[in-house]
């Protein structure tokens, strides 16, 4: 009973084989290369630190206080004695030169801003005789605007 088992299923798959029009080969090739689905990573972001140079070197000036890549300060810079770890008082010192700086620009931008304005449309007369040479300074102009009404 087992052989005319395995007989019908051999001439069953001979029947199909002569049905199809392609064929199958027995001769299973296996691939160079096996794909494999890979998560893709996500970049890591940099991480920085605040460190202040010690000494005038390529780094920066005395001083000052820079960014850095972390690992480059623990690999590089701290132990060359190059710079060390900023303070919370040099951080905040910082800010505060940065933001008066900030501040100190605005209110100049506002005011040059505002004398341009009032320039924009203005006429400076000058009365000279004929054949007389005139000197105009940037003074002589600065002093004519500030004394405008």
């Amino acid at each position: 009973m087992h052989c005319h088992f395995l007989l019908i299923t051999f001439l069953y798959l001979l029947y199909l084989r002569e049905l199809t029009e392609g064929y199958v080969t027995y001769n299973i090739v296996k691939s160079n290369s096996t794909l494999y689905a890979v998560k893709k990573k996500k970049k890591k972001s940099s991480k920085y630190i605040d460190i202040t140079v010690s000494s005038d070197n390529e780094i920066g000036t005395k001083g000052e206080i820079k960014k850095v890549k972390l690992s480059h300060a623990f690999n590089y810079i701290i132990p060359q004695k190059l710079g060390y770890r900023s303070t919370i008082n040099e951080l905040v010192d910082k800010e505060k030169n940065e933001n008066t700086l900030r501040y100190i620009d605005e209110i100049t931008k506002s005011f040059i801003w505002d004398y341009k304005k009032k320039l924009n449309d203005l006429i400076v007369p000058f009365e000279f005789e004929k054949n007389q040479n005139i000197l105009v300074t940037q003074d002589n102009l600065l002093d004519y605007v500030i004394t405008l009404p």
